[in-house]
């Protein structure tokens, strides 16, 4: 079983990596697809196989209704849509997502279990680091923009690179989820994290400079949305860690000086993205793409009004010649899916961000610290991504793979943490407990 919990930590990793579309309509299979369905299947075994199958009770709420939101959402594409290669190509994505949500809860024994999962989601975002230094670097020493990296053929077509990837002339960091409207919001949910963490680890310097990598990058992606989704994220973790007495105002006051200097550093040794990142603030230089998404967003509306109840069906945008979104996944959600499903989904959303409140209280209790933190910056990612969704759809992998964050942390049992630490010395877990082992 031992294998079965290391995959399940490399499968969380290769997902967070943004890299798995599952090989239904135009997406081509390739050995990280193949990977990561390997992945899941051993999730499936090592569940099946499992003595015991655990739920708390605050978890079913929430898988039930997710379950009955890809149950309508499939039924939808089934019977109303008009392009079913784009209909499964995005129910793909929400079908790995419902995967994990079922499946990687119960791989959970105890805390520690846990943080390995957690932080592999986190420092994936070391791959997105990497390779927008090697796409920058290239820039800077060619002056063109790359099409692809190299042995990871990402992109099919050129035309994205002529019109999004670039702003006035900067290229954007898109990778590693090819665009920017994920790699933004992925690295603003890493910020979130990394922000959180700093008041919980010993090696403060370490995660502080990750935080200023992290927050350089993703200015970098220009992506308006991931930088509301980090700043909404920040200030809800000040106000819980404050409302908790884990906030350290001086601690907080002297890392926020220091961060900012260095970011600062980081930009001005990029002159043009600095100059280009307060213009992205600027109206004027953006008018353009304001108009464009405020106009797909009622277009959104409009759809919605001749089909409020079911939607016009997945895909259909698509067919009839407006996109794939609406720069909106609630604006989207209402159009394609109707009222019904979106209402469930938001359901979700605002169930698993209470549960996830009501465990970190529990933690609290236990005056566990570090459990307590990690559950914060999972709540605050949870209320950040809420309100990001209304400024763009962030249909992604590492969206449904944080929401099985938050759904393993709520079905964690909560140890006296002395317990906790017995159990991981004895090399023990939930198998024992149930079988009566532990004393």
């Amino acid at each position: 079983m031992k294998i079965a919990k290391y995959c399940f930590v490399i499968t969380a990793f290769l997902i967070s990596m943004g890299i798995y579309r599952l090989p239904i309509g135009p997406v081509k299979p390739s050995f990280s697809q193949i990977a990561m369905l390997v992945g899941i299947f051993i999730c499936c075994f090592y569940f099946l196989l499992s003595s015991t199958k655990t739920v708390r009770r605050n978890m079913l709420y929430p898988l039930g209704i997710v379950l009955i939101f890809y149950v309508l959402s499939l039924a939808n594409a089934l019977i109303l849509s008009k392009a079913p290669k784009v209909a499964f190509d995005i129910l793909a994505v929400e079908m790995v997502g419902v995967t994990f949500l079922f499946f990687l809860p119960f791989c959970i024994q105890t805390s520690s279990d846990y943080k390995k999962i957690f932080w592999a989601f986190c420092f994936s975002a070391v791959f997105a680091y990497i390779l927008n230094s090697y796409m920058l670097l290239t820039w800077v020493t060619t002056g063109e923009y790359i099409k692809s990296v190299p042995f990871w053929n990402l992109y099919e077509t050129s035309d994205y690179f002529s019109r999004g990837s670039t702003f006035l002339g900067f290229p954007r960091f898109r990778l590693p989820m090819s665009t920017t409207g994920s790699t933004g919001p992925f690295l603003a949910l890493c910020g979130i994290i990394l922000f959180n963490m700093y008041f919980a680890v010993k090696n403060k310097k370490a995660v502080l400079a990750l935080f200023i990598i992290n927050t350089f990058f993703l200015i970098g992606t220009f992506s308006r949305a991931g930088w509301i989704i980090l700043f909404v994220g920040v200030v809800v973790s000040m106000y819980q860690l404050r409302k908790t007495k884990l906030l350290n105002i001086n601690k907080f006051a002297f890392a926020s000086i220091i961060c900012l200097v260095l970011l600062l550093g980081l930009l001005f040794a990029v002159p043009e993205m600095g100059q280009l990142f307060l213009q992205r603030f600027s109206l004027e230089t953006t008018a353009a793409s304001n108009l464009g998404h405020l106009q797909t967003r009622l277009l959104g509306l409009q759809k919605f009004s001749e089909a409020p109840l079911v939607g016009i069906g997945i895909g259909n945008l698509s067919a009839q010649g407006f996109g794939v979104h609406t720069h909106s996944i609630y604006t989207s959600y209402l159009a394609e899916r109707g009222i019904i499903i979106t209402l469930i989904f938001v359901s979700f959303l605002f169930l698993i961000t209470i549960q996830t409140r009501r465990k970190i209280r529990s933690f609290l209790r236990l005056n566990q610290k570090y459990e307590a933190i990690i559950g914060i910056s999972l709540y605050s990612g949870l209320v950040a991504l809420i309100v990001g969704h209304v400024f763009y759809e962030i249909r992604a992998d590492f969206v449904w793979l944080f929401y099985a964050l938050a759904l393993m942390y709520i079905n964690m049992k909560v140890f006296p943490l002395t317990y906790d630490l017995e159990l991981q010395h004895r090399g023990l877990g939930r198998h024992e407990i149930a079988r009566g082992s532990v004393s």
